[in-house]
């Protein structure tokens, strides 16, 4: 059975597996006429992308990352993630999460082992799924399946 923390660990290493495509380099190399990469393919997990928006993650290491792999100090570059999809069941904490946060009254208390009941129409649906969507901006998006 998984548990809610490698679930959420699967999910993040998805992420980290998107290929990502820095290209139109332009390097810094004092007038010297130097054969470099133009395009340079890899990924967040190569790139060591560990949280937060991809979008900043890419646009402040990118430039170092290449800098790195080429040794030459690179003056700008565009980047784009290839997108990727992945569809995940929600775990039981994940869903009483959402659950509370959108049915709390003064009073409740959060206790996971108190099971809500997820479908009593009186409460607002709870989701049993999650599509998540990077785009090619590095944006992730979700839609919820109920």
């Amino acid at each position: 059975m998984k548990t809610p923390e490698k679930e959420t660990m699967e999910r993040e290493l998805t992420y980290k597996k998107a290929d990502v495509i820095l290209f139109n380099i332009e390097y810094d190399t004092d007038g010297e006429k130097i054969d470099l990469p133009k395009t340079v393919n890899t990924t967040l997990e190569e790139m060591s992308y560990t949280e937060g928006p991809i979008n900043e993650f890419v646009d402040m290491n990118g430039a170092d990352f290449i800098s790195d792999k080429t040794g030459f100090c690179v003056v700008e570059f565009l980047w784009e993630v290839q997108p990727i999809e992945m569809e995940t069941q929600l775990t039981y904490k994940e869903r009483y999460d959402i659950w509370f946060r959108n049915n709390y009254e003064t009073g409740m208390e959060k206790n996971y082992e108190i099971v809500p009941d997820f479908d009593n129409p009186y409460y607002e649906p709870t989701p049993i799924s999650v599509t998540s969507f990077i785009d090619s901006e590095g944006d992730v998006k979700k839609t919820y399946t109920y």
